[in-house]
């Protein structure tokens, strides 16, 4: 057995046994060795081999920028070989690697394709197993993100009863309250995130659960920590905690919020500069999260033209990512403040952003109430006096003779104008607008 055949039984061994830094270590002088033509000529099964394991191994080990072109590579060398269960597994890998780096659509699209070929036939005729947890814990974790990336709570029920479907000897166990940190973070309920958030740290010993999870609980029981107005405990909690290669999970970012909580905004600057000087090495979507932060301080300590740099080029990463918005964790009268001398500086940019950011994120109401010719389309005041009157979507649809993806797409519209991100909160506003009073003939 040559050298890489060796390395690939070795990580895989590691893996098996929770010891996934190590694992990482080996698959990174693996990959360099061949990088460097000291490995001898491998077959196409043993490159798929080895795409396949420095892909598990990087990403569990909370490296997914390592772990992206290993898991792409892996996923077209088995769909060329016509190895489905291999096919399904790099895909999930490279969905995980996309959706934690902020590239959400890209990341659906693979869970799609992964879900397809698991509706397919029996997985075992590949290679004689059929799938377990380590094929699939990638696709479950990026389909959790995706549907939280997409504000779905309905989604994330329909995940956790699948979770709990399969039983509690799976290998997924701590996906279950994984799911439930992301479901109580969309509810604002910080208390139960934080509570969850620590009882999956507490679970990385159970077979499966990657440094990777643990890494990224910590990040959201201090986020939530911090929400709950306890930013000494945050960081108490992560002192000593260091971000991961390309910090995928980005500890400066919670601790500057932290800081600014506390009124210390240099401190926040300062604990996020190594973010801003490796921002070519650096998650595009945590960077995004640091450089609202870093607004933030600027503004706090005086420097307006920092702050709209910092604020602009947020916007800019948001707008190459889709438009998804990070959590922002830090006061929003500043981030007005910014978000006003921005839009009149940048009224394109802020418009583009706008058009794509998910409703409801914090960062929407910052920046929508601060453009004043964003008004409402007839159309749009017709839904939203439907809305206050409570008719369902299906009902407004009937109403206004149009099709229930049209009014999906103008409440979506209607959501983004006004800043909200639920039905209820959008109700509350317009009450309040007087949207109530019917303008026509009460609805049938």
């Amino acid at each position: 057995m040559g050298w890489p055949a060796r390395a690939v039984a070795r990580i895989w061994a590691l893996i098996n046994v929770g010891e996934c830094g190590e694992a990482s270590a080996v698959a990174q002088r693996l990959r360099s060795d061949l990088d460097d033509g000291l490995g001898p000529d491998l077959s196409r099964i043993a490159r798929q081999a080895v795409s396949l394991v420095c892909a598990e191994a990087f990403l569990r080990d909370g490296r997914p920028g390592d772990a992206l072109p290993h898991a792409r590579t892996a996923a077209r060398r088995a769909w060329q070989a016509g190895a489905r269960r291999e096919t399904i597994h790099a895909l999930g890998l490279l969905a995980a690697a996309l959706v934690i780096d902020g590239r959400t659509a890209e990341a659906d699209a693979r869970c799609r394709a992964a879900r397809h070929l698991l509706s397919g036939a029996d997985l075992r005729t590949d290679s004689g197993r059929a799938l377990t947890h380590l094929d699939v814990w990638s696709l479950v974790l990026a389909e959790a993100f995706v549907v939280f990336r997409g504000r779905d709570r309905a989604g994330l029920d329909m995940l956790a009863t699948e979770l709990a479907s399969r039983g509690s000897g799976t290998g997924l166990r701590w996906m279950i309250p994984l799911v439930g940190v992301l479901r109580s973070t969309l509810d604002k309920d910080f208390g139960t995130a934080a509570a969850l958030a620590q009882k999956v740290r507490g679970s990385v010993i159970l077979p499966g659960c990657p440094p990777l999870i643990s890494q990224y609980m910590a990040d959201r029981q201090g986020s939530a920590l911090i929400q709950l107005g306890s930013p000494g405990e945050a960081l108490e909690l992560l002192d000593g905690m260091t971000s991961s290669s390309g910090h995928a999970v980005c500890f400066p970012k919670v601790r500057a919020g932290a800081h600014l909580q506390l009124g210390r905004p240099r401190s926040a600057l300062a604990c996020t500069q190594e973010c801003v000087d490796d921002a070519e090495g650096h998650s595009r979507l945590a960077l995004a999260a640091v450089l609202v932060r870093r607004a933030a301080a600027f503004e706090a300590v005086g420097r307006p033209h920092e702050a709209d740099r910092a604020f602009v080029e947020c916007l800019r990463i948001l707008e190459g990512l889709g438009g998804f918005v990070p959590e922002i964790g830090v006061p929003i009268p500043a981030l007005t403040v910014i978000a006003r001398r921005v839009t009149r500086l940048e009224p394109d940019l802020v418009r583009r952003v706008l058009d794509a950011i998910v409703p409801s994120d914090a960062m929407l109401g910052v920046l929508g109430e601060r453009l004043p010719d964003d008004r409402l389309s007839d159309r749009e005041r017709e839904v939203a006096r439907l809305l206050v009157l409570g008719l369902s979507r299906r009902r407004i649809a009937d109403e206004l003779a149009v099709s229930a993806n049209t009014v999906k797409t103008q409440v979506r519209s209607l959501y983004r104008k006004l800043g909200v991100g639920s039905r209820r909160e959008a109700v509350a506003r317009l009450d309040a607008e007087g949207f109530g009073e019917p303008s026509g003939p009460p609805p049938r």
